[in-house]
């Protein structure tokens, strides 16, 4: 059962940023590979052509992605991964950080870095990258939940997502306008010593 659980949170892993497509345009929001997943999840799952992935064509997408990976990673053909044939998955993905660590969410505000970086290390590592995506799972449900039904519709998501956007824009657009820290004085240069006569 661990096992399967494993594999479903890794294949979670793997196809969150393909999830990502259910409100984008096929071909925008974004440059290079994640826009191109995108665009090919949404050519695979797409199925009602609505421009976004419903709740069902997600679905889909996980469990053709779960079987991909067994089809791929499972080599005594068991129906699981053993832990050998998900360390060779994750070696694949490139999901480890130093010391075989899973990395967690890519880089955030200093604000956010400051409140989650329990270790002081100065990035989130996976405990810390969960606790921050459950807190923002737990605001975005208690600001975008329209309808109180504890979970976000495709409308809803939407909504939190362009909220986030604005938000990182807004920090980013506030950081610009903040000067530069200035230089350190340089050290006043001391004469040299009097020549001592002989």
């Amino acid at each position: 059962m661990k096992k399967h659980i494993s594999l479903l949170l890794a294949l979670a892993g793997v196809f969150t940023g393909l999830a990502t497509a259910q409100e984008r345009p096929a071909g925008g929001g974004g440059e290079g590979r994640g826009a191109e997943a995108r665009a090919r999840a949404l050519k695979e799952y797409d199925k009602d052509g609505d421009g976004k992935l419903s709740d069902d064509e997600r679905k889909a997408m996980r469990e053709a992605g779960e079987k991909r990976m067994l089809e791929r990673f499972d080599a005594d053909k068991d129906g699981k991964l053993s832990d050998a044939e998900r360390e060779k998955m994750r070696a694949e993905f490139g999901r480890r950080g130093e010391g075989g660590q899973r990395r967690g969410p890519g880089p955030v505000d200093p604000e956010t870095l400051k409140k989650y970086d329990k270790d002081g290390d100065g990035k989130l590592n996976q405990e810390e990258g969960r606790a921050l995506r459950e807190a923002r799972q737990k605001e975005d449900l208690e600001k975008f939940d329209a309808d109180k039904d504890g979970k976000l519709s495709d409308t809803e998501r939407e909504a939190a997502r362009d909220a986030r956007r604005k938000e990182r824009e807004a920090r980013q657009a506030e950081a610009a306008k903040k000067p530069a820290e200035p230089a350190a004085p340089a050290a006043p240069a001391t004469p040299p010593a009097p020549a001592q006569p002989e």
